[in-house]
């Protein structure tokens, strides 16, 4: 009796679970027909399928309110739908629903329930973005505290079965000793994988591994190679590469003036260790025409925006360099400045206490209060004493 009642429980799962598996592909249907502008009947069969509870249905009925496809885009409308899915267990509703609170889309910003939801979905084998997303939080400390070895199990898990950015993830994780022993042989494997699937990013660090000989065997050409098609992706710091590349001739034919061209594709991108490099073209004649008030007008886009490196190169500039107009208060409020970053530059606080030497009372009490109240964005006020 035992074995009849058995065998009766399995037969009605597995009808459920093609039942349900036959729901998902139908809901996947209808709205994939929306998505190319079909949105008749498909809309009204989703809508009657969510209404009657289908958890497929609810979830891609909250994607298009999500996208506004064949309907007004509605997030908190989407988030209910999420909702009524995911509390059915349904794996990819609740990854959704968890995007929604990491976004604050429809809902209040709340992390830490975005974790609680991909974790819920990455219990599923196959529910791969919920796993990459679940590792990106662990090793971040998003909404959860930071724990990278954890991070690493879900990324690897994502990545085995060939997620792109959870390949990327793991070449990063490996290269950087972050969750487990730096391999720079594995870092390589994982770069390869994700690489070869069109990320930039793990093209860009594929191709300075092959550059410096760091797990791969060092064939510079091969690492232009991988380098210039993340920079042709629009990866600045491929760009900055290729740059230093052509201005070395590594890999690649000595060009300064194309190193010039890939330093402005990045810095047009915001780049700030673009700028940096240009502000140092300009200022050598690196490729371009000398230029000194190009090469400070780089500087001090960087250094407006805190970076350090450009706060110390604006100082010198203003202050050590023959044929330009010296401002020794300006130059000493920037190396202060950037003595007192979060990320220093490494011999600003050197420059500034050089710098001191050569100031009046009057001319270093200024620039101390300068750089006092200088704020993130802005340029210093004046810097000539009344």
């Amino acid at each position: 009796m035992s074995r009849i009642v058995l065998k009766a429980s399995l037969s009605l799962a597995t009808a459920g679970l093609l039942l349900g598996t036959a729901h998902a592909q139908e809901a996947l249907d209808l709205h994939s027909s929306m998505k190319v502008g079909r949105c008749e009947p498909a809309l009204s069969k989703l809508q009657a399928g969510a209404r009657a509870g289908k958890a497929s249905y609810q979830t891609h009925l909250a994607l298009a309110t999500t996208a506004g496809t064949c309907v007004p885009r509605n997030p908190v409308a989407a988030v209910r739908w999420f909702q009524s899915a995911a509390e059915q267990g349904f794996a990819e509703a609740q990854f959704n629903l968890g995007l929604m609170y990491a976004k604050g889309q429809g809902v209040a910003k709340d992390e830490r329930e975005a974790v609680a939801w991909y974790r819920k979905a990455a219990a599923n084998p196959t529910a791969v973005a919920a796993q990459r997303e679940l590792g990106i939080a662990l090793m971040d400390g998003r909404g959860v505290e930071k724990d990278a070895k954890e991070a690493v199990d879900w990324l690897r898990s994502a990545a085995t079965q060939g997620d792109m950015d959870a390949q990327n993830m793991m070449g990063y994780a490996y290269g950087a000793g972050r969750g487990l022993e730096k391999n720079y042989y594995e870092a390589a494997i994982w770069d390869r994988k994700a690489a070869e699937q069109g990320d930039p990013r793990a093209q860009n660090r594929l191709g300075m591994s092959y550059m410096y000989g760091e797990g791969v065997a060092k064939d510079e050409r091969a690492g232009i190679a991988w380098i210039r098609k993340a920079a042709e992706l629009g990866h600045t710091g491929a760009q900055t590469s290729l740059a230093w590349a052509y201005n070395e001739g590594r890999g690649v034919e000595r060009d300064p003036r194309q190193a010039i061209i890939w330093l402005h594709k990045a810095a047009d991108q915001g780049s700030l260790e673009a700028m940096n490099n240009l502000g140092f073209s300009f200022q050598k004649g690196w490729g371009v025409a000398q230029d000194f008030a190009e090469a400070i007008r780089y500087f001090e886009k960087t250094a407006r925006a805190g970076n350090s490196t450009g706060q110390r190169n604006l100082g010198w500039i203003l202050s050590m360099v023959d044929g330009v107009k010296q401002d020794l208060v300006a130059a000493h409020a920037w190396f202060n400045i950037a003595a007192s970053a979060d990320s220093p530059a490494p011999d600003a606080a050197e420059l500034r206490d050089q710098l001191t030497k050569k100031l009046t009372a009057q001319q270093l009490a200024l620039a101390q209060r300068l750089a006092s109240q200088w704020r993130l964005g802005e340029s210093l006020g004046k810097t000539q004493p009344k």
